[in-house]
């Protein structure tokens, strides 16, 4: 029966070689034959994707299988060829905590019923999220000024070419990295600049820091001067 392992007959009685019992008349003999239920293995393969600015790996997560007498409990997570965990046959999930800003996906075989000798692999996939960036302009013309946010070049000036730039609304797209950018503009003549003001991520002066999976909207507010005659 699948599931379970025999063990060699025990004879009590007669004369007994290997799995054969052999009676003279008259002879009486009880062969007796033990079959034990094998336990389930679930492997378990953790993987991590840093294409965002990440810096976590597979030992950063810690999982369990959720299933019964799980050996071993509360393991961390090892990339191919994974963690072998031994548990009882039955319903079983496997769940995860670690790192902030990560998704994670799971194979089909992460969840479900598992049988006696019966092994699974499941596959946990961790990405890092893109942080969002959005800049935006305001344009207060009460002087007579004509100019319009076109007029306004914006810049998140970040590491290498993790930058975002343009006239508002400014957005970052999915490539977006986790980093510290500095925010600028084009100046105008006859325009007066306030402070970046951003809200979300942290700011310290025209800086934003965003971590992965934060959001942050940084607005500057430029004013047309009155004329002095």
């Amino acid at each position: 029966v699948a599931g379970y392992s025999a063990s060699a007959w025990v004879c009590v009685g007669g004369s007994q070689s290997g799995s054969s019992i052999t009676l003279a008349l008259g002879q009486e003999a009880t062969c007796t034959i033990t079959n034990d239920d094998q336990p389930a293995h679930l492997v378990v393969i953790k993987q991590v994707v840093n294409d965002n600015g990440g810096t976590a790996v597979s030992g950063d997560f810690t999982l369990d299988s959720g299933g019964a007498n799980d050996t071993p409990d509360n393991f961390a997570g090892v990339a191919s060829p994974g963690t072998t965990v031994t548990l009882d046959a039955g319903s079983y999930a496997v769940s995860e905590s670690g790192p902030a800003g990560y998704t994670a996906s799971y194979s089909a075989d992460c969840s479900g019923t598992i049988a006696n000798g019966q092994t699974k692999t499941c596959t946990v996939t961790n990405n890092d999220v893109a942080p969002k960036l959005h800049l935006r302009k305001v344009v207060t013309n009460n002087d007579g000024g004509t100019k319009s946010v076109a007029d306004f070049a914006l810049l998140a000036d970040g590491t290498g070419a993790n930058d975002l730039s343009g006239t508002s609304p400014v957005d970052s797209g999915p490539g977006l990295k986790a980093d510290t950018w500095t925010l600028s503009e084009t100046s105008v003549a006859g325009y007066s600049a306030s402070a970046w003001v951003c809200v979300g991520g942290s700011q310290s002066g025209s800086s934003i820091t965003l971590a992965l999976g934060q959001e942050a909207t940084c607005t500057i507010t430029n004013d047309d001067q009155p004329a002095h005659l």
